[in-house]
């Protein structure tokens, strides 16, 4: 249709031009009145038809567009999701499949922070899964009261970071896109603890490490392990290090000695406080995060 239309505005054009060189070389005679009227018209009428195939094209083009794009934002609909959906029934056996960590959202449908959360967690559950990284899960607190209850969740969005099926740390709330997300997620997943290779290198330390400590810093925590100490007393110990991972220095040592012990180092060698084993159950992690968690106490008097 194009091509048709522009070939007789091309072609009456042309008779114009001819009509007139005719008359200039002594031939025939320009077009009348009635002939340029007509053919004027007839330019106007091709001009219109081109300009409206055009537009027609362009709507056509649009319309397409839309298509295309609606095609899309389907396809995305169905395309499946990097993050994991538990239950009330799956949720413990999930964290605990993935010792070496896991994100998991608390979140419920009416919560619009846990909407505008959802498409960043997405994103990072993609990047992290493309590294094989940790995985990231989601579980709606409102059809999941009993696992809720059981984390202490009152507020959501509310993000926690599990290791060895247990409740490490919550994410801070400025944590809350895609990239900070995975930021946080890789930072928390180095480990949580600095291994020695003998008590003489940490004696040769001591002095440097007790000048960095104030005195209301926590104190650096030391376990020096005997040949004979249960893999459960490593995990008890690095348990408690991930929990209070940022707070303070976690060192140990696989030493040549009778007895494990866990040592507290503070700014004065006479503050320092020392556990031997054996522990009870619980009590290495509870022991180890009351002294990080306290401030020291300043004796009256002292400023």
């Amino acid at each position: 249709m194009a091509q048709g239309s522009s070939a007789a505005l091309l072609g009456c054009t042309d008779g114009l031009i001819m009509a007139s060189q005719k008359n200039r070389s002594g031939g025939d005679r320009w077009l009348s009145g009635n002939q340029r009227v007509m053919c004027g018209i007839f330019v106007c009428v091709q001009i219109c038809l081109f300009a409206g195939f055009v537009h027609v094209a362009h709507k056509k083009a649009d319309q397409r567009d839309t298509k295309e794009k609606k095609v899309k934002k389907v396809s995305d609909a169905h395309k499946p999701t990097a993050v994991s959906a538990l239950s009330e029934l799956t949720m413990e056996a999930f964290v605990h499949a993935f010792p070496n960590g896991t994100l998991v959202n608390f979140h419920t449908a009416t919560c619009k922070y846990c909407t505008a959360l959802a498409p960043e967690f997405e994103a990072a559950a993609r990047h992290m899964q493309g590294l094989d990284g940790p995985p990231l899960a989601s579980i709606e607190g409102d059809l999941a009261p009993r696992i809720t209850e059981m984390y202490g969740i009152e507020k959501y969005p509310t993000v926690l970071w599990f290791r060895h099926g247990q409740v490490v740390q919550e994410v801070p709330p400025t944590v809350r896109t895609a990239s900070t997300l995975v930021e946080w997620v890789d930072t928390n997943s180095q480990p949580a603890v600095v291994e020695l290779d003998s008590v003489e290198d940490l004696e040769g330390a001591l002095g440097d490490v007790r000048g960095t400590l104030r005195t209301d810093s926590a104190p650096v925590v030391v376990a020096i392990f005997s040949p004979q100490t249960a893999a459960s007393v490593y995990d008890d110990f690095e348990m408690a290090a991930e929990k209070n991972r940022g707070k303070t220095v976690f060192i140990y040592i696989n030493g040549d000695v009778d007895t494990t012990v866990v040592k507290t180092i503070y700014d004065e060698e006479e503050r320092d406080e020392v556990l031997e084993a054996p522990f009870g159950e619980g009590q290495l992690e509870t022991w180890i995060s009351e002294r990080v968690k306290r401030k020291s106490q300043v004796t009256a008097g002292s400023s």
